[in-house]
């Protein structure tokens, strides 16, 4: 594994991140470089394998749940039909989930995580304020 990651960093409240939810173990915050509005990370404190296939079942069991948790959050407070769930980890060496709230049929029909769109602090003030 690399050196400290960029999550690492943002637990340790070294870099600021836009918090939806946290606890002991995982936290959740608005990705910076969405694909869709709403996009969020889910993302141990303690630095991970990105690899999701080469975690234990009793820490994915706690996982998995809290990343249900935060799903269920956005569903509820940004009105989705459902969330999009993705671990691929190629660029931070630090096991995450991104969740991609999905909002209508057509956006799920035309979806690419690949895809960029704007995010600033007042979108991100504007999410924060449904999100609480």
């Amino acid at each position: 594994m690399e050196k400290e990651t960029i999550f690492t960093k943002i637990a340790k409240k070294e870099i600021p991140a836009y918090f939806i939810d946290e606890n002991d173990e995982f936290m959740a915050f608005l990705d910076i470089n969405p694909s869709v509005q709403g996009q969020t990370l889910v993302v141990p404190k303690v630095q991970r394998d990105s690899y999701v296939f080469n975690q234990d079942d009793e820490f994915m069991t706690r996982f998995w749940a809290y990343i249900k948790k935060v799903a269920k959050l956005l569903d509820e407070k940004l009105g989705t039909l459902r969330c999009i769930l993705i671990f691929e980890g190629f660029e931070v060496d630090h096991l995450h989930a991104k969740l991609y709230p999905i909002l209508t049929k057509e956006q799920a029909d035309n979806f690419d995580s690949r895809k960029k769109i704007e995010f600033n602090k007042e979108i991100a003030e504007e999410l924060l304020s449904k999100l609480k």
